[in-house]
């Protein structure tokens, strides 16, 4: 799908898209990635690390990059895990939701 780099100092490679899934060891800040598939609700990658361990980190921790950089990338990953419903949510009149609504077409 697209590469990415570890933004956490360490970040646990996991066997599934959980923190209850053991842990395949530790990937470091600035380490590189190839991202092969998202969970369902976007919040964990499915990765492979420079030297071919494969396993599942949090989104929120790992940064895509792009080769031509994108001024709006840094501010979209800060933001994954803010959604729009339920009770742990962004309701959908909250400003961060409206701004968004209001750039786009």
């Amino acid at each position: 799908m697209f590469n990415a780099t570890v933004l956490a100092d360490a970040l646990h490679l996991r066997n599934g898209p959980q923190v209850r899934h053991t842990s395949l060891g530790l990937l470091h800040r600035g380490d590189g990635l190839t991202v092969t598939d998202l969970d369902p609700g976007g919040t964990w990658m499915h990765v492979t690390d420079a030297v071919g361990r494969m396993g599942w980190c949090s989104a929120r921790y790992v940064l895509p990059v792009t080769s031509a950089p994108s001024p709006w990338m840094e501010v979209a990953v800060r933001e994954i895990g803010i959604k729009r419903n339920g009770d742990d949510m962004v309701p959908p009149e909250h400003p961060r939701i409206q701004e968004y609504l209001a750039s786009v077409n």
